[in-house]
């Protein structure tokens, strides 16, 4: 699961006929900010400030069509809202034309439409949208009447808050419009909301978006009593928790350093991987606690796997923390080297006494493979694992348990287990299930059989388990990794092996070709077959024995795959190099990069695939 924002605001005009609209800017950079905060919203926040239509256009279209089922969308637009003669809603951009409004806007219709292919069940949308036309002194219109916000946002799983009702009148005084580095009254009070902690009306430590409403009702109403903001609610299951509330677990000392590294051990995002769903918790021990060092962490490695690891190191305090902080980051690159799990738990025993730390470190790492179901897990003095079968049936994974990290001399092993498509593991430090009336076999029990449902997202499960089984005054940090294991369908990889020769890329080619127009993504056959001969003629270069590997995977974008047995990465001068190699897998494709794999490397490149409508965006 992500938690993802997009911010769209547009302040200056090419068409003067469209007024300024000073506090746009603000707007972007202070909600950016405390949506951005790892300690509040912990959201992944992209903003786009007085930009083309087509470049929003082409920015919602990504935003939405790139979303998971779990992940949390949020997108807040500030900006003139003008409606045209068909009494439908626009949103005004840079280079909007006051008189070719359908033509150069970004319609109501469009987002609408976007929202509604998304895959996420859990979209807000924020709307501070200004209309051009009723300005008199002393306050700003943002809208006109008659626009109705359930027919243009329909679906599942939207809510939509607007700063006004029916977007009709959305005040903003003069004398706050018209600084540059104020936002407006409604984002304003969202952000204050979020910042403060105060919008967390039910005070249960988290800011959900009923909250926000009921509180940026309040604020915006109290300045503008003519103005009264709405909320629609449409196809929702449940609450849908926006932010922290700051002031649920306020810092001992925000200016320690103990503090400040104990934040960096919280990643402020984990990957987004086809076929499995992931959400976590940290929670720090109780205020009358020193610091601690549990952590978690995870890697995408070559094949859709990935690799999640959670650590927790013995002692309190700084000490503690610093020597967390170095072995997360040592871990975290043998990880990417494609180790296996036993392998880098050794590396990181024998780098404990290459560095003379005395620190003792229990840890656990799993690799999934959503393609042959599979998960290959070690452990290090580790609690294990609860594995959860499809039909609720859960198991202690049985492990040999290996000393932590630091004892030096007792060998690790990795066991290989295999894995049903609907099933959800659950990785954890010891703070979560010690306590002193149960053992600790009871506990991890209690967790599987009464706590964890493999039919709730992982985002439901996480909150679950920290209402229900953690006790107020625990004594130690808490680390949890819930991971919902979805698999890949067989029929969307595709994979071939290819001996060391130039013939072999035509071959490549034509596979590839076949098997895209056999998966019906014409439109991107072509573009995938050209990069494709460019990865396989480099790899013939450069593998020393063979075979090579070649890989798609389809999800909702196009994963390709080379490998070869040639560890080397290449470095190649992408400013000069354009035309050909990587230099054209780069300019061509969406994403693309370089991993060590076991045995050799792998080079791969994504392609967006386009809309099952065709719609091209923008």
């Amino acid at each position: 699961m992500r938690k993802r924002g997009l911010i769209l605001v547009n302040q200056h005009h090419d068409d003067e006929r469209f007024a300024e609209l000073p506090g746009a800017s603000a707007d972007a950079e202070h909600l950016s900010a405390v949506l951005g905060d790892p300690s509040i919203g912990q959201f992944e926040v992209d903003v786009l400030s007085n930009q083309t239509a087509r470049t929003w256009q082409k920015e919602i279209q990504r935003f939405f069509s790139t979303a998971e089922r779990d992940d949390i969308l949020l997108l807040h637009l500030s900006c003139h809202g003008r409606k045209d003669t068909r009494n439908r809603l626009h949103f005004i951009a840079r280079d909007s034309e006051f008189d070719m409004l359908e033509a150069t806007s970004v319609s109501a219709e469009f987002l609408a439409d976007r929202m509604e292919q998304s895959r996420s069940w859990r979209t807000i949308l924020l709307l501070d949208c200004c209309y051009s036309g009723a300005f008199t002194k002393g306050m700003r219109s943002r809208g006109e009447p008659d626009v109705d916000l359930s027919e243009e946002f329909q679906g599942n799983g939207r809510i939509v808050i607007t700063s006004s009702t029916s977007l009709q009148y959305s005040y903003e005084s003069e004398a706050l419009s018209r600084r540059r580095d104020q936002p407006s009254v409604f984002t304003s009070a969202i952000v204050e909301g979020l910042r403060t902690g105060d919008a967390d009306i039910d005070q249960d430590g988290h800011v959900s978006v009923d909250d926000l409403y009921r509180f940026v009702s309040r604020r915006v109403t109290d300045q503008v009593p003519d103005q009264t903001p709405t909320l629609s609610v449409i196809s929702v299951d449940g609450q849908i928790r926006l932010a922290r509330s700051p002031k649920a677990n306020p810092p001992r000392d925000a200016d320690s350093a103990t503090t400040k590294l104990q934040r960096l051990l919280v990643p402020p995002a984990l990957p987004n991987v086809p076929g499995l769903r992931i959400a976590h918790r940290y929670l720090p021990a109780s205020p009358e606690e020193l610091a601690g060092g549990d952590w978690f962490d995870a890697a995408q490695l070559p094949g859709s796997r990935t690799a999640l690891v959670i650590g927790d190191a013995m002692g309190l305090g700084i000490h503690r923390i610093a020597g967390t902080a170095r072995f997360r980051a040592a871990a975290l690159a043998l990880v990417t080297l494609d180790l296996p799990p036993a392998q880098v738990l050794r590396h990181l025993d024998n780098l404990s006494h290459k560095l003379g730390d005395d620190s003792l470190l229990t840890g656990l790492i799993a690799v999934y493979d959503p393609i042959n179901r599979t998960c290959e897990i070690a452990s290090a003095g580790h609690v294990p694992p609860v594995l959860v079968h499809p039909d609720g049936r859960a198991e202690l994974i049985d492990l040999p348990s290996g000393a932590p990290i630091g004892v030096g001399g007792v060998p690790f092993t990795s066991v290989q287990i295999d894995v049903a498509d609907g099933s959800m593991i659950a990785l954890f430090t010891d703070g979560l299930v010690e306590r002193p009336e149960a053992s600790l076999e009871t506990s991890l029990r209690a967790l599987g059989d009464q706590l964890i449902d493999p039919k709730q997202s992982p985002e439901s499960v996480c909150d679950t388990v920290l209402d229900r089984f953690v006790s107020v005054d625990r004594k130690d940090d808490i680390a949890l990794l819930v991971a919902a294991l979805d698999g890949l369908p067989g029929a969307a990889v595709a994979t071939w092996s290819l001996s060391v020769d130039t013939s072999e890329v035509h071959r490549a080619r034509s596979l590839v070709r076949d098997q895209l127009v056999g998966w019906g993504l014409t439109k991107v056959a072509e573009t995938a077959e050209l990069l494709v001969g460019e990865l396989i003629a480099n790899a013939v270069h450069a593998a020393e024995h063979g075979p090579i590997q070649l890989q798609l995977i389809r999800t909702d974008r196009l994963l390709v795959e080379v490998s070869d047995d040639n560890h080397n990465l290449p470095s190649p001068d992408l400013r000069v190099d354009r035309k050909s190699g990587l230099g054209l897998v780069a300019r061509l494709c969406d994403r693309w990069g370089t991993a060590r794999k076991a045995v050799g490397k792998v080079v791969w490149f994504e392609l967006q695939i386009p809309s099952a409508s065709g719609a091209e965006t923008g």
